[in-house]
């Protein structure tokens, strides 16, 4: 029987391959050929396939030439491709068959791609192996070359990921580079997501995944921090369409070193495609691999960053927010154009970089933005994060929430959060007499006074019993007149005849000297200061107050709530959120709230809106909050950050950012809309050391009220006494 069925076989096998070379007998000799070898293995192949023993059949397939028995064609899940044959080849070392076989039990391979199963699927792939040997042996070998090439040219010293969709025939040869660390065969986007993409030295990737594009562009718009942003790139794409719809993809357009392999119209010639990450240069074809060259011949396939960004308009996104960005009205109220620090730094960036500014504002009300869930941001930080501006300026504080929105370039600035509060109305001038001493010191001079007065009559009384003291002095009312004398430094002519007398006189002279000078001395500066009754300036006041603490947005809400300070925490409680100062300012006016702000931005507007005759209706509370750190804002994994961060050090080290405040405060006290203030920033201005020394202060009646007020005080009361002296005269 078994004897029949091998006859059998053999007799099928050679109709078959009689069959197949009699309709091919036309064709060239080199086909002719091919068909020839075809019929002899299928005629000994399937002779080898009665007792279905693999083992018995390898040796049949190890006596074919190794270059075409180790290569087997896989059709594409996706169909014929555009630019390249359908697939690439897979080598049946007993490894592969056995990852194969895997493949099939998970049914990720249909059964002909199991190819030594029945003699059947052997004949089909060895009829396709011929027929297409020349189409794709030859494209293939050369993109082993070249990624050989690309990968000892610029990648010798970097960490090598490998990921692949189908098993390439070169991938043996690849993989075993010295330099490879991961190899990832990729079935799904969680594969990409697995990728470790990060490395503690230089970073290569070849991405092989030409048959999983789709796989590709969804994974570089999505999983923004699975990427290596900083990372060397080989991207192997079905055609330069693919390849330039990759390069606007989320992760690969902030991408700084890629470089794409396009195959030409022209079997085994690849294009050589980069990409700059900035958003200067697109696509552009760098070489072209052809015959074992590039040509043109390249040193360097990874551009250097560019330093010049040839006139591209950058949009920034901003808004007024004094003293950091001012808007300088044209005709009509037109905003003409912004002017500050911020706009001044970002004009330095645009001089160095040469880019144009395109200036935007975010949404009415929204400012610099809140989380609004989800991860994504409204306002400024929104803008960024959608990619509708590249940079956003406006005393922009650093924070870890934000920082998950966007990126932070180097601070060039830095403020102090602190509580605006009303200024309570000033007390009265005259109040200034009693200012000098504290009411303690004022009770222990008036008990002096009278001990003093009382004591220097007894002593006189004494000595005119024995030495006969002067009768003056012997009065109690001249005593304390005399007493009185001595306090304000007059005293009276009568001189003491007694030796103990003169003593304690004497004593009593050095004690009104020292009184009356440290009162004179700090009445001198009461007199110029108003002074303003107590208030609240610590945080446990305004925690005890009650009082509601403003601010716009929930910024400084989230800030306060994971402050260590349980004072400050307690605070988060009264919290209030706004989207506009001016719905604040009339609460702070009328004693309800306070208003929790940068320090530069308090002190600005309080001159600036609150201050009339040189007084101001608002003031700083003198226990701040917490400092914050003023940055530039740019998106996720900008390339442009290192670049600009590089400029803004420079500035910041030369003290140019401080010139660029100055400037603005000048150029604002200019402007018909801050002319009022002009005196107060001018004043700020001078304050800084080397722009200016400070004038002595006149002293006016308002200062000086107090004194009048004493002489009235003293003509009523002589009136007063004179008065009943002439009443009890007429009763007399």
């Amino acid at each position: 029987m078994a004897s029949s069925l091998t006859q059998h076989n053999k007799r099928g096998a050679t109709r078959r391959g009689t069959s197949v070379t009699s309709r091919l007998t036309t064709g060239t000799p080199i086909m002719t050929t091919c068909w020839s070898m075809v019929v002899m293995v299928l005629v000994v192949v399937d002779g080898s396939l009665v007792d279905g023993s693999l083992e018995k059949r390898r040796p049949v397939v190890e006596a074919w030439p190794p270059e075409e028995a180790s290569r087997e064609v896989l059709p594409s899940p996706e169909g014929p491709p555009h630019a390249l044959p359908d697939i690439p080849f897979t080598k049946f070392s007993n490894d592969t068959l056995k990852i194969l076989s895997q493949d099939k039990e998970r049914g990720s391979l249909p059964d002909e791609h199991l190819p030594y199963t029945n003699g059947s699927s052997l004949s089909r792939s060895l009829i396709r192996r011929c027929c297409r040997r020349q189409s794709v042996e030859e494209p293939l070998e050369s993109l082993k070359e070249v990624l050989t090439r690309l990968v000892m040219q610029e990648m010798n010293q970097c960490d090598l990921v490998v990921t692949y969709d189908l098993h390439y025939s070169f991938l043996q040869d690849v993989v075993t580079l010295a330099n490879v660390k991961q190899v990832w065969q990729v079935r799904g986007g969680e594969d990409l997501v697995q990728v470790l993409w990060s490395s503690s030295r230089c970073s290569g990737y070849l991405m092989l995944l030409l048959h999983s594009q789709h796989l590709l562009h969804d994974f570089t718009n999505t999983h923004l921090d699975a990427w290596d942003y900083y990372g060397r790139y080989v991207v192997v794409a079905g055609s330069v369409d693919d390849l330039d719809q990759l390069m606007s993809s989320a992760k690969i357009k902030n991408t700084e070193q890629l470089v794409g392999l396009v195959q030409t119209k022209v079997a085994g010639e690849w294009g050589v495609y980069v990409g700059e990450a900035s958003i200067v240069r697109g696509l552009q074809l760098l070489s072209t691999w052809k015959e074992g060259v590039f040509i043109p011949n390249i040193q360097r396939f990874y551009l250097p960053p560019l330093t010049s960004l040839h006139g591209t308009v950058l949009k920034v996104v901003t808004f007024k927010w004094e003293p950091n960005v001012f808007y300088l009205p044209g005709k009509e109220g037109k905003i003409v154009s912004p002017y500050g620090v911020d706009i001044d730094v970002v004009t330095s960036l645009a001089h160095f970089y040469n880019f144009s500014v395109l200036f935007l504002e975010p949404p009415p009300g929204e400012l610099w933005g809140e989380d609004v869930g989800g991860g994504h941001w409204s306002g400024m930080l929104g803008q960024l994060q959608r990619g509708e501006a590249h940079l956003g300026v406006a005393s922009i504080y650093v924070s870890a929430d934000r920082a998950s929105a966007v990126d932070f370039t180097t601070p060039y600035d830095s403020r102090m959060s602190c509580f605006m509060a009303r200024r309570e109305q000033p007390l009265p001038r005259w109040y200034a007499l009693t200012y000098p001493f504290s009411a303690h010191v004022w009770f222990t001079v008036m008990a002096g006074f009278l001990l003093a007065g009382l004591l220097l009559c007894l002593v006189a009384r004494t000595s005119g019993y024995r030495n006969g003291e002067i009768l003056h002095l012997q009065q109690v009312g001249y005593c304390y007149m005399y007493t009185f004398g001595l306090h304000i430094q007059r005293a009276l002519p009568s001189l003491p005849r007694s030796s103990p007398t003169r003593i304690l006189l004497g004593a009593l002279w050095l004690y009104a000297l020292i009184l009356t000078l440290a009162y004179c001395t700090n009445l001198t500066a009461y007199l110029i200061v108003a002074k303003t009754p107590a208030s609240m300036d610590t945080v446990r006041q305004l925690k005890a107050s009650g009082v509601d603490v403003a601010g716009l947005g929930y910024f400084y809400k989230n800030a306060l709530s994971s402050s260590t300070d349980p004072d400050l925490r307690s605070l988060a409680k009264n919290y209030e959120p706004h989207q506009s100062v001016e719905s604040i300012f009339p609460r702070v006016l009328q004693g309800r709230s306070v208003f929790l702000q940068n320090r530069a931005f308090i002190e600005f507007i309080s001159l600036a809106r609150f201050t009339r005759r040189g007084v101001t209706s608002m003031r700083i509370m003198k226990e701040c909050f917490a400092p914050y750190s003023v940055a530039a804002a740019v998106q996720r994994h900008s390339p442009l950050k290192t670049r600009f961060d590089r400029v803004i050090g420079w500035l910041q080290h030369s003290g140019l950012v401080r010139q660029f405040f100055l400037n603005s405060l000048r150029l604002a006290a200019s402007t018909q809309e801050y002319r009022q203030t002009k005196e107060g920033i001018k004043t700020a201005v001078a304050d800084t050391p080397g722009e200016g020394h400070g004038e002595a202060t006149p002293l006016t009646i308002d200062h000086l009220q107090g004194i009048f007020f004493i002489v009235a005080l003293g003509w009523f009361s002589s009136l007063l006494v004179f008065s009943l002296e002439l009443k009890l005269s007429y009763r007399a």
